[in-house]
């Protein structure tokens, strides 16, 4: 039996959850001026995280409205959050252009870099593989996490010239 998952929307100034082609939440996003919500996910404990364009990040609890500003407690402010994934211990792994990964477990905090092996600090996207191992794809090329290191897989100097990824 397959269980049909909400789908989160982001748009300007709202949340937009949808189930069976039908809007059955909307959440208001009232923070700045510029309030275009561009990426949102829903955590296996039904927070959602969300970003606004170059503003950090942002989480609901589950069962609330009530938006609490993540990027500012781990130190995110005005940042461009472009992604999120949840991993299979429950991390949420947030991706950044230009200050690279970062994993949180409980709030705290562990930011990986060009100092940990990241092929670029201009991170485009970052998933899971079959196996649970995170993938990040950056300006430079393609990074697999391997005991708590970034390995490159792909990198801008192989055949794959300017490699841009995105998962």
């Amino acid at each position: 039996m397959t269980v049909k998952k909400n789908i989160l929307l982001g748009a300007k100034g709202k949340i937009y959850e949808v189930k069976d082609n039908s809007v059955v939440r909307t959440i208001e996003v009232d923070l700045f001026e510029n309030n275009n919500v561009i990426r949102v996910m829903k955590d296996i404990k039904e927070n959602i995280w969300f970003t606004i364009m170059n503003k950090g990040f942002y989480f609901i609890q589950s069962g609330t409205d009530i938006i609490t500003d993540a990027g500012r407690k781990v130190g995110l402010v005005n940042k461009l959050v472009n992604n999120f994934l949840e991993d299979t211990e429950g991390n949420i792994w947030v991706s950044t252009y230009g200050e690279g990964v970062f994993c949180l477990n409980n709030l705290y905090l562990n930011n990986y870099s060009q100092n940990d092996g990241l092929s670029n600090n201009k991170v485009t996207a970052i998933e899971k593989d079959q196996t649970g191992r995170m993938l990040v794809g950056t300006l430079d090329g393609l990074n697999v996490l391997e005991n708590n290191r970034f390995t490159e897989i792909l990198n801008k100097n192989s055949s794959y010239k300017g490699l841009y990824v995105y998962l």
